[in-house]
């Protein structure tokens, strides 16, 4: 039990906040390009809407480099949103297990929640993070099978924030591959199946029906056998520094 008055929940609003929507289509080496990204921010659009953030308040940018985005973000601090309850930002694109892809460059995911986290206009509000993008090569089989290496050492102050009030969703743990549709393919299916749940226990029913998927995905043995199709086995990973419960909730809802 609190032994305060503060509240046990987040106030979350009919009307909740911003959906910024960062994905990449496009890289300089052609055959990383990701011609069905807008199949993935269909998706998204779909789990948002169920969230309860409305269509003119989500706003999409591709093919930004790392110096616009950046821009983008701190234009949106310079706004006035004291009166909504939340805002979730959500990243499309290939990365590593420290950092996420532009064109031709890299950036950290801290630079998405950096300026974020200081504008007090959201000060005590949940910010939330959908970040899909592969976080290293490793393919787990899910049967004692892993092909891949980790990488090297990894700054945690760059992959997580130390503020409170944030929720990161990543598509794959740390070091892992990540298959393109299945984050928003399982939270979509979770949505349905759960309404009006906390979005932690969400998170977890997503993340259920995600470990009875599996993908095949071309590696490389390195054998004389060279490139070869494994089955995949994939995990979300929520990191959460949120000091009250989540509920976000479609309009639908708040109307019954």
């Amino acid at each position: 039990m609190s032994d305060d008055n503060t509240p046990l929940r987040y106030d979350i609003k009919s009307d909740p906040g911003d959906c910024l929507i960062f994905y990449q289509e496009t890289f300089e080496n052609e055959e990383d390009n990701r011609s069905d990204a807008h199949l993935e921010i269909k998706r998204l659009e779909s789990v948002v809407a169920e969230f309860g953030f409305k269509s003119n308040r989500i706003k999409k940018f591709k093919d930004l480099s790392d110096e616009e985005i950046q821009v983008k973000l701190e234009k949106w601090t310079e706004e006035d949103h004291t009166n909504d309850s939340c805002v979730l930002i959500a990243v499309f694109t290939h990365g590593t297990e420290e950092s996420l892809r532009t064109y031709n460059t890299q950036y950290k995911p801290r630079l998405l929640w950096e300026k974020i986290a200081k504008y007090k206009g959201m000060e005590g509000k949940p910010k939330i993070f959908i970040i899909q993008a592969c976080r290293g090569d490793v393919v787990d089989s899910g049967k004692g099978e892993v092909y891949g290496e980790k990488g090297g050492v990894v700054v945690y102050q760059d992959l997580y924030p130390a503020e409170p009030n944030m929720l990161v969703i990543h598509s794959s743990t740390l070091y892992s591959r990540s298959v393109r549709r299945l984050l928003m393919e399982c939270m979509c299916e979770a949505r349905t199946q759960c309404q009006g749940m906390e979005i932690i226990r969400e998170l977890a029913l997503a993340n259920r029906i995600m470990s009875r998927k599996e993908e095949g995905v071309h590696v490389n043995d390195y054998s004389e056998r060279g490139e070869e199709e494994k089955l995949l086995k994939q995990c979300i990973e929520v990191y959460s520094t949120l000091t009250k419960e989540l509920y976000l909730t479609s309009p639908q809802e708040f109307s019954s």
